[in-house]
């Protein structure tokens, strides 16, 4: 949402292109994610994720209403050039903005692979193993007295 509301006041200021913009939102919002982090989620959580939910859920809450005060509840629409530009697929009238989305969204995607390899998820495999003697014992008392 604080993003979205960037892209609206730059395009109107500065007369940016919203993908241009990009350039200027990305980076400012790592950093406004970094430092709600740092100051705020985790300061408040105690590294206990029932307390990063509740945080994060009142920030949101926050930020919402501060927005609707701020900016009232209107719709804000950005116009350009290519908003109804559309670009025929097969028998299908595909949207500019939308393949643009779309390949964006897949460069990223890409990117992101190269920078972090997927790992395999050895967490969901390995939490047997690290059960306690009690828990094992326990487990198995249990499983040979059931009936099936």
């Amino acid at each position: 949402m604080m993003a979205l509301y960037g892209v609206y006041y730059l395009q109107r200021s500065l007369g940016l292109d919203p993908y241009v913009s990009l350039a200027v939102m990305v980076p400012m919002m790592f950093a406004a994610g970094y430092l709600a982090y740092r100051y705020v989620i985790g300061v408040a959580s105690h590294g206990r994720d029932e307390n990063i939910l509740l945080v994060t859920l009142g920030v949101a809450i926050v930020l919402e209403n501060l927005a609707l005060f701020l900016f009232k509840s209107d719709t804000r629409t950005i116009d350009t050039a290519y908003t109804f530009t559309t670009v025929p697929i097969g028998s299908a009238m595909i949207a500019l903005p939308k393949i643009v989305a779309f390949f964006g969204a897949a460069a990223t995607a890409g990117i992101l692979l190269l920078v972090m390899p997927p790992r395999p998820i050895s967490g969901a495999r390995s939490a047997p193993a690290r059960r306690s003697a009690k828990a094992r014992a326990w487990s198995a008392s249990t499983s040979s007295t059931s009936s099936p």
